[in-house]
C-alpha cells in the first residue's frame, strides 16, 4: 500500500509540475481535473477554476467545442489550435494535444496545451514585414523601368 501511495505522489508531481496546461475533461466538456500551469496561465484561483468548464475558457461557440470533443472521441486523439480566454478576458492562442483516456472505467479527455500566443504574434509580424518588403521591391523595380 505504501508503494501505491508513492506512485500516486510521483504522478501527481509530474502532473502539477508540467510546463504545459493539462485538463482532464468529461465527454460533456466539464473540467474534472486541472494542473497548476492551466490555472495560472488563465489567471484563476484554484477555487474559481474548479467551477469552470470548457465553455467558460473557450470563446468559440458551444457547437464548435462539442464538434472538437466528438472528433477527439471518434479518433481517440486529436491535435489542434484553439483560443482560450483568461479571467481578464485576454484571448490566448494555444496548441492542444487531446486524447481519450479510460480512468476508472470512464472515458475522459486529457488535453495538454502549450500557449503559442507570442509565437503567433511573431509569425504575423514577420508576414507583414515580408509583404511590405515585397511591395517595396515591386515599387522599386517599377521605378527603375520608368
Amino acid at each position: 500500500l505504501k508503494k501505491e501511495g508513492e506512485v500516486e505522489r510521483r504522478y501527481r508531481a509530474i502532473f502539477e509540475q508540467s510546463p504545459f496546461g493539462i485538463l482532464i475533461i468529461d465527454t460533456n466538456g466539464k473540467i474534472v481535473e486541472f494542473n497548476e500551469t492551466a490555472r495560472r496561465e488563465l489567471g484563476y484561483s484554484r477555487e474559481e477554476f474548479a467551477k469552470l468548464g470548457l465553455f467558460d475558457i473557450n470563446p468559440q461557440g458551444a457547437e464548435e467545442i462539442q464538434d472538437r470533443i466528438k472528433e477527439v472521441i471518434n479518433k481517440g486523439r486529436h491535435e489542434f489550435e484553439v483560443k482560450h480566454k483568461t479571467k481578464d478576458r485576454e484571448i490566448r492562442d494555444v496548441r492542444v494535444n487531446a486524447r481519450v483516456l479510460n480512468l476508472f472505467g470512464r472515458n475522459v479527455i486529457q488535453a495538454v496545451w502549450q500557449d503559442i500566443t507570442e509565437r503567433k504574434r511573431t509569425e504575423e509580424a514577420l508576414q507583414q514585414y515580408r509583404e511590405q518588403l515585397e511591395k517595396l521591391v515591386i515599387e522599386h523595380s517599377q521605378d527603375s523601368k520608368a
